[in-house]
């Protein structure tokens, strides 16, 4: 914005104690459609049509009234209920949902006023409508639901909680869960106000027997309490010192979620690695190297050594002595001695942490015979830079040469063709330049670029779990979890890994001369090791590796007064309420408990809830307290006797955890949570410490988690354009280091100010109400559902940074991009219609800067065919709805039928090539921006 505007403020800071001390009730209004928010369009709007919602009618629902403070991060659930009018109207009716407005409003002195974006900033918002059919209820397992847990497969975005079965609609039959509730966001942040959220006739979202609607919006509190002490228009308050935005702009640096200095970043480039060497990865000088010693919470350090000798491997490494550990860097690079148990293959580990408790876990193997050749299965490990995981099939060649076969058994993994090579004085020579140690046993081999490959057990018939990673075609995944019926016939249940996923109802065939039935039209080919299922129509289960048995002993110490506990195992992810990203309860982990009176538990962890109990696998070797300290040492097998219980692997290098300490001694609230990572060393050798600049560690007590940011085509936020000359080419919301606002600092109830401007800004209350108007119809067979998608251009990221505009350059507009098919987007069937959709309403969600998002058919890149092109709409006043400076709407595209003015949908097939591109001014630069594409899709009927 170049122009200012003087703010003329309307309410005083007495008045604004007292606005909304009573809560507005819901009301149901009918007859001619007025648009509560004033005129919208959409981008591919018709001459003559009307951009005006249709219906039966309307009725509004509002939140309770919610109360803040400046700086204030609100994400709460809300659950409100519907018109009583409007439920006993539509009970055992189907109501079709053909539309919605949104608003942030107070009451003032008696009257309904909207409250201005630079007051009431709405990052984002997940709307939920439910009928009689379902309740939403928080869950003890509160992992991402699969559709055959969750009814009616809504509650993707609401971790923690699901819908749950009541029975209520059991007279619509197999359709019961179908309609039993909606999502739908549609554009769902401040640009949702003048967004036209709109379905065209014979299109829209049912529901049976409506009764309520929850909602969970992200609200930063920028209401400007010092009047223009702070800035001459009188809109802004004080900032954080990471804040991108001066006092000149017409928005609120708190938009951007900078991070305060409460969000302490501990950070860790370094790894260890149990056998070979570091090579390139290698830490170059001692102070590096004692430095990575403490960064990884290898303590108490007994010793720092620098030496130049053939007793040690090269450069950096560590040894478990009495007491602690010996940190020694060795000067002689060309020393051979090889990081690890040099006696054995499977050795023995361990691992402490010193957080609100200290945690030390000891891992002894179960002891591997020896093999007579390297014929059979491994498992890789060694590379601690990603997540890729892999199996391989080593078998016999003719004249003494071994075939190598990878079996992907993650996602991101890059199978590699199978190779083939031969073993000479115990260096295995398959792949150029990088040879292989063998170990005497022939149960590891170590190559020299620190990939390890560890024998696993074997399998001798079809039972267990195998892995489907998605294909072109099925851009999900999920597990299937084979059990025998008999000696020749199995069943197989699926249960989904990501969300989105087409998960088939458990089904039972026969496995007869390695031939699987139990699809109609489509048989399967089993492997004679009993690891890789074929079907004909290319779908590939993988069973991933058999973890080797052994037994850990684990010893925590922590207050004798209260509880306190570690979860093991821990996953990363975006909590409910604002939960910061890393790992958290939401997660599922294996947690163990220390009551007060030291009984000891053991359960898998609900979402800021106790959970389950699990069966008990630990046996209590000693409980004992001194200096008011508990001091539990506990043992257990590697692999629990259920699902849910943490299975340890000696080869695993790192094991995130959670910790905390109670306020009691019984179980309840936590007083204190830390996150991290146990780092494991060898007993009887040393083990490397390396560095891979993974930018690993914690963001104000939270652990980074694993890299969610993919290479292209899918994205391009690990070698983005902007920020070459700034951080060597990494998006920094994809890296610890270069990490300074966005969402990860945005947590629930979170103030955004730094710990000296906390106590100096006046303590005064604001408060709002969030405003709901849903346009509505009767609904029946004839109208054409909806589904809900969406596409991340940052690709799993959720949030981009803007880089600052090149200096002198006449043109500041950054462009991100992904490229992707229709076959990857969550919530597509490609067994529904033929594995043909169309898109009816296309919004692209973005934030202040934002120009335009663009959706392209790519099939034929010489002639790319423009599917959609949405336009950020900017306001030009200070009044509600035209804020100057911050979004009003962004323009959606909007198919229907050629007849009611709507220009036609395209039909596409889950091959379809796709290309996302986002414009977004950067003559400053921006933290946690977005570009989601929120789609609302229909399978086209014959």
């Amino acid at each position: 914005a170049s122009r200012r505007r003087i703010l003329q403020q309307t309410t005083s800071q007495g008045e604004m104690k007292g606005v909304l001390a009573v809560a507005m009730s819901a009301v149901v209004c009918h007859g001619s459609m007025v648009n509560m928010n004033g005129n919208y369009s959409f981008a591919n709007q018709k001459g003559g049509t009307p951009a005006v919602h249709r219906g039966d009618g309307y009725f509004d629902v509002y939140t309770d009234v919610i109360e803040s403070h400046y700086g204030e991060v609100k994400w709460d659930m809300h659950t409100m209920a519907l018109p009583a009018d409007i439920v006993e109207k539509f009970d055992g009716k189907m109501m079709n949902i053909v539309g919605y407005e949104f608003d942030i409003v107070r009451n003032v002195s008696g009257q309904e006023v909207s409250v201005p974006g630079w007051e009431q900033y709405n990052h984002h918002y997940n709307n939920y409508l439910y009928g009689k059919g379902t309740k939403l209820v928080k869950t003890n397992v509160p992992t991402i639901p699969s559709a055959s847990e969750d009814y009616g497969g809504h509650t993707g975005t609401l971790h923690g909680y699901t819908f749950v079965k009541t029975g209520l609609d059991a007279d619509l039959g197999e359709n019961a869960a179908k309609y039993s509730s909606q999502f739908l966001p549609m554009g769902n942040g401040a640009e949702s106000r003048k967004t036209f959220h709109f379905f065209p006739p014979g299109y829209g979202a049912q529901v049976y027997s409506p009764t309520e609607m929850t909602l969970q919006p992200m609200i930063i509190d920028q209401r400007n309490r010092e009047g223009k002490i702070q800035d001459p228009s009188g809109r802004h308050g004080i900032v954080p010192a990471e804040s991108n935005v001066g006092p000149e702009a017409m928005y609120s640096g708190l938009m951007e979620c900078p991070c305060t200095d409460k969000w302490v970043k501990k950070l860790s480039e370094f790894s260890t690695l149990e056998t070979g060497t570091c090579g390139a990865t290698s830490v170059v000088n001692p102070e590096d190297c004692f430095t990575a010693a403490s960064e990884l919470g290898l303590s108490p350090v007994t010793t720092n050594l620098t030496v130049s000798s053939e007793a040690y491997p090269p450069h950096c490494s560590v040894t478990a002595v009495s007491g602690g550990f010996e940190i020694v860097f060795n000067n002689l690079t060309t020393s051979s001695v090889k990081c690890g148990d040099a006696n054995s293959s499977n050795p023995r580990v361990t691992a402490l942490a010193e957080s609100l408790t200290t945690i030390t876990i000891d891992l002894k193997p179960d002891p591997v015979a020896a093999a007579p050749s390297i014929v059979g299965y491994f498992m890789s490990t060694g590379v601690a830079t990603n997540n890729e995981q892999y199996d391989v099939r080593i078998t016999e060649f003719p004249s003494g040469n071994y075939t190598a076969e990878c079996l992907c058994v993650s996602a991101n993994c890059k199978k590699w063709p199978t190779a083939t090579g031969h073993v000479t004085n115990g260096v295995l020579s398959m792949f150029s330049g990088i040879p292989g140690s063998v170990s005497v046993d022939n149960n590891v081999i170590t190559f020299t670029n620190g990939v390890q490959w560890t024998r696993v057990d074997g399998f001798t018939s079809l039972e267990g779990e195998y892995i489907f990673l998605g294909t072109a075609q099925y851009a999900f995944q999920y597990s299937a979890n084979v059990t025998a019926i008999s000696s020749t016939e199995y069943s197989a249940k699926c249960t989904c890994i990501t969300p989105g996923c087409s998960c088939f109802e458990t089904s039972t065939g026969t496995l007869e001369n390695g031939t699987l039935s139990m699809f109609p039209n489509t048989l399967a080919k089993v492997s004679g090791d009993y690891r890789v299922v074929t079907f004909s129509n290319g779908v590939e289960w993988v069973r991933p590796s058999k973890v080797n048995g052994g037994t850990a002993t684990i010893t925590l110490v922590g207050p004798a007064d209260v509880w306190f506990g570690v979860g093991l195992g821990s996953g990363s992810g975006q909590g409910s309420g604002g939960e910061a990203t890393g790992y958290t309860m939401e997660q599922t982990p294996y947690a163990i408990i220390v009551l007060g009176n030291g009984t000891v538990q053991e359960r898998a962890l609900g979402n800021h809830n106790p959970g389950t109990e699990l069966p008990t696998s630990l046996t209590v070797v000693s409980s004992t307290i001194a200096n008011g300290q508990r001091t539990v040492v506990l043992t257990r097998p590697f692999a629990g006797p259920t699902a849910a219980h943490f299975k340890f692997d000696s080869h695993a290098a790192v094991l995130p955890y959670i910790n905390a300490v109670g306020a009691s001694p019984d179980l309840g609230y936590h007083k204190d949570k830390a996150t991290g990572d146990l780092h494991f060393v060898t007993l009887n050798g040393p083990t490397c410490l390396c560095d891979d600049s993974s930018s690993q560690g914690t963001l104000g007590g939270f652990a980074w988690g694993s890299q969610r940011c993919n290479p292209a085509p899918l994205g391009q936020m690990l070698d983005d354009p902007g920020f070459r000359n700034i951080t060597g080419g990494i998006n920094p919301t994809c890296s610890l280091k270069y990490y300074k606002g966005g969402l990860r600092c945005c947590k629930g109830n979170t103030i955004l100010l730094d710990s000296d401007q906390e106590g100096t800004y006046p303590d005064v209350v604001d408060t709002y109400q969030v405003k709901f108007r849903w346009y509505y119809e009767e609904g029946g067979p004839s109208i054409n559902d909806y589904y809900w998608t969406f596409w991340w251009t940052e690709n799993d990221n959720n949030e981009h940074d803007v880089p600052p505009c090149t200096p002198g350059s006449e043109d500041c507009v950054y462009a991100i991009t992904s490229n992707f098919t229709v076959g990857q987007m969550p919530g597509f069937s490609a067994s529904a219609a033929g594995g043909r959709t169309t898109f009816i309403h296309v919004e692209g969600h973005c934030h202040i800067g934002c120009l335009s998002m663009e959706l392209w058919i790519m099939d034929d890149p010489k002639n790319p065919q423009l599917l959609c092109k949405t336009k950020s709409i900017y306001g030009m006043g200070d009044e509600p709805h035209n804020e100057e400076g911050y979004i009003l709407g962004n323009l959606p595209c909007i198919f229907g039928n050629a007849a009611d003015g709507f220009e036609p949908p395209v039909v596409l097939e889950a091959s379809t090539k796709l290309m996302s591109v986002k414009y977004q001014n950067n003559t400053v630069p921006r933290y946690g921006d977005m570009a989601l594409w929120e789609i609302s899709g229909a399978y086209p009927r014959s």
